[in-house]
């Protein structure tokens, strides 16, 4: 359950792709292309979240690691998901983002 301007969204959490910071906001990217924008940080809806599946690449994107197709190797690197999004790794969060990939795949 998440809050929302207008009340509650109740979302699966495996159909979250992953989770863009905006401001004091977070906007939920769905596997099918839909968002949702949560009246919470993306630090608060990150507690929200089983913590083994999730996973902070940047200061503004949390990814769902069962949705990852492809991690592009580089100065912190690229992730793309299912949805053909491609993504930034920063280059302080590589190191906690592989290890919980190979957490998460083993």
């Amino acid at each position: 359950m998440f809050p929302i301007l207008d009340g509650f969204c109740f979302e699966k959490i495996k159909r979250i792709a992953y989770l863009e910071a905006n401001g004091n906001y977070t906007t939920l990217h769905f596997t099918d292309g839909r968002q949702t924008l949560v009246c919470k940080t993306l630090g608060d809806v990150e507690r929200m979240l089983p913590t083994a599946d999730f996973v902070r690449i940047h200061r503004s994107h949390t990814i769902h690691l069962r949705h990852i197709i492809k991690y592009a190797r580089g100065k912190g690197g690229q992730v793309t998901l299912k949805t053909g999004v491609t993504l930034t790794v920063a280059s302080n969060r590589r190191e906690d983002f592989l290890s919980a990939l190979q957490q998460f795949f083993q």
